[in-house]
């Protein structure tokens, strides 16, 4: 049989879980690794990455750890794409969304459509988005928001291609009832920028 690669993942568990593993391995003559490891492949409920996140999401929450803090987002981005072997890709993707002030006249009206429009994204992928008002135009609210690329249950990469941009733009226009200029800016100075209206669909 062919040896599997061995990763290493931080996950918090209980102490007495902790204490009974060490005493079965303990009278096993075996490590706590390989006990937990048997469990995890003899046990009905297999711990997969996507029961992986759910506990950690309640770790987080029983612990206090924000879910708005850029260095946690980092961590988190980092270790996600790390868990899958996604390291050496895209580590996030940067959207900016302009609303007019008749859209949103607050931050909590900006973070309530940005939420909106970004859910279908982050229903599965990690995600920080910050508010800030500066006057642009007939914009005073704008939402930055980073995205991990890597889908946080099964692993696979998202693509910042037209399958994923005219989605979010369209949501946009639906959420706001108001056109949606999408903009696409090339890292590549040389190119030219990539403009496209999306109208609301009607209801």
């Amino acid at each position: 049989m062919e040896k599997q690669k061995k990763i290493s993942i931080s996950l918090r568990i209980p102490e007495s879980i902790q204490k009974e593993l060490g005493e079965e391995a303990e009278r096993t003559g075996t490590s706590v690794s390989k006990v937990a490891i048997y469990r995890m492949q003899h046990n009905k409920s297999v711990l997969t990455p996507a029961v992986i996140a759910k506990i950690q999401n309640i770790v987080n929450i029983a612990t206090g750890v924000t879910t708005h803090d850029p260095d946690t987002a980092v961590m988190q981005f980092s270790k996600t794409a790390r868990f899958y072997n996604n390291e050496n890709k895209t580590p996030l993707f940067h959207y900016v969304l302009s609303f007019t002030k008749k859209t949103a006249s607050s931050a909590e009206q900006a973070m309530e459509l940005s939420e909106k429009i970004f859910k279908p994204i982050t229903d599965d992928h990690l995600a920080l988005i910050g508010i800030h008002n500066k006057k642009r135009g007939d914009s005073e609210y704008h939402a930055h928001v980073a995205i991990s690329p890597t889908n946080y249950i099964n692993g696979n990469m998202m693509y910042a291609d037209n399958s994923t941009l005219f989605p979010i733009a369209q949501r946009m226009a639906d959420a706001t009832g108001q056109e949606c200029r999408l903009v696409v800016k090339p890292e590549d100075k040389q190119k030219k920028e990539f403009h496209k209206v999306f109208k609301p669909h009607v209801k």
